[in-house]
């Protein structure tokens, strides 16, 4: 087809005009009409410290804050021990952070995690297996819960089994074997005490259905209520976790001729690679009935925080309580040995970045 002459001029024309439009960028530029004055730009990352994350205090900064805490306390409903350990922590944070407010909410060694992994509460108080599970998912947890903590341990807590003399039971592993129609009271449902001793019969290679298959029974009772099952003739025997010796196991022991059971050595050491316990002996007469020692597994009352709690609380809690030891040793006889240096064993769960670089601040850690 053959081109018009006409359209060959406007393409000419075309050429000229943007030659010269893009060839004047390096030159002076024709003015053009003013546009619309843009936002501020944000200023570049690099430049102001504004875009970076705050830096972690440190220790210099934590030491010579004495600003009060503000914060929500999982402990313990009243009554017991638990009871008065928490009202001696909260008094502890008030000695060395005067006009700081802790708001107390009641509960037990499963729930407060719930609530500190939650954020639901600054601290909470648990047991060193309890806080081993929490943190995996185990028994008695449906999951993990990961964002848990720890910034001491206070004192542990025994497992104690006793049986009746004229129950014949002289081991543990005689009632499995034996098939041993027993009526066992294995502590409240759901508590540290139960959970042990089911975890611990399990080892050996039975369960409660088996008991109940044999024709024995179990229930579960608090160890006061077991005490007095036991003292009038209702049980053969009752298990709890706690300190010994235990006022209740002494009651029952007023009318009845009683033993403690020993968990095989073997057993114990599983228990705590598996559970995080520790491997404990119970002396020869801790009761007037114990003529030798017991080996027993141990759980440690402690002291959490979220994982991803600031380090100033967990700082300041580890703190308090360190500072503030022979008070804490005045508040009940679970605490009369405590050290510094127990504070940071058995912890069952991580110890916060926050409560360990007050340890090593001390030299505590190392």
């Amino acid at each position: 087809m053959k081109k018009r002459p006409g359209s060959m001029v406007l393409l000419c024309m075309l050429l000229v005009f943007s030659l010269a439009v893009f060839g004047g960028c390096g030159s002076t530029p024709a003015p053009s009409a003013p546009s619309a004055p843009s936002a501020p730009s944000a200023p570049a990352a690099s430049s102001t410290p504004a875009d970076t994350a705050p830096a972690a205090p440190s220790a210099t900064d934590l030491a010579t804050n004495t600003n009060p805490l503000n914060i929500t306390f999982a402990g313990s409903s009243p009554g017991g021990v638990w009871y008065m350990v928490m009202g001696g922590v909260t008094e502890t944070i008030n000695k060395s952070f005067p006009k700081s407010s802790v708001t107390v909410v009641p509960g037990d060694g499963v729930s407060n995690l719930v609530r500190v992994a939650g954020g639901e509460a600054e601290i909470g108080m648990s047991h060193s297996a309890i806080a081993a599970a929490a943190i995996v998912g185990n028994d008695p947890f449906d999951k993990a819960y990961e964002n848990v903590a720890t910034v001491a341990a206070l004192y542990p807590s025994h497992l104690q089994f006793v049986v009746t003399e004229k129950s014949g039971i002289t081991s543990i592993r005689q009632i499995m074997e034996n098939k041993m129609k027993v009526r066992l009271s294995v502590d409240a449902p759901g508590s540290t005490g139960e959970l042990a001793f089911k975890r611990m019969i399990n080892e050996y290679g039975f369960t409660y259905e088996d008991i109940q298959k044999w024709g024995g029974q179990v229930v579960f009772k608090n160890m006061g209520d077991s005490s007095d099952m036991l003292s009038d003739g209702l049980l053969d025997g009752m298990s709890t976790m706690t300190l010994y010796p235990a006022s209740p196991i002494a009651e029952a022991s007023i009318n009845n001729k009683l033993v403690l059971m020993s968990i095989e050595p073997d057993i114990a050491a599983k228990l705590a690679e598996k559970y995080g316990y520790g491997t404990s002996v119970i002396p020869k007469n801790t009761y007037q009935f114990q003529a030798e020692e017991a080996t027993s597994i141990s759980s440690y009352t402690v002291i959490c925080v979220p994982k991803d709690a600031s380090e100033e609380i967990a700082y300041k809690v580890a703190k308090s309580i360190t500072e503030n030891l022979d008070y804490l040793k005045s508040v009940h006889v679970a605490m009369e040995s405590l050290t510094a240096d127990q504070l940071v064993k058995n912890l069952g769960a991580p110890l916060h970045s926050g409560a360990e670089l007050y340890y090593k601040e001390k030299g505590i850690l190392k």
